[in-house]
């Protein structure tokens, strides 16, 4: 669980890095002419996004922890 918890986190973090640090500066070149102020509106969006990807990466690593746990029980009852 810790480390399904770490995974979610740090994939939560690397996506908010990315997405202010490297698609921020692209929103300004692709939107000529539009500034900070303008692209804040999409940071409720991106912060949504970041969310979901540390819940998506969380709930994934839970699913795959099972499966093995599974896998493992029933190679034992043979």
């Amino acid at each position: 669980m810790k480390k399904s918890l770490i995974y979610g986190v740090s994939t939560a973090v690397i996506f908010y890095i990315t997405t202010v640090y490297i698609l921020e500066p692209f929103g300004m070149f692709i939107t000529y002419g539009g500034d900070s102020y303008t692209l804040s509106y999409h940071m409720f969006s991106y912060m949504g996004l970041v969310l979901l990807s540390g819940i998506i990466v969380f709930c994934t690593s839970i699913i795959i922890q099972k499966i093995n746990y599974l896998i493992e029980k029933l190679d034992n009852k043979n």
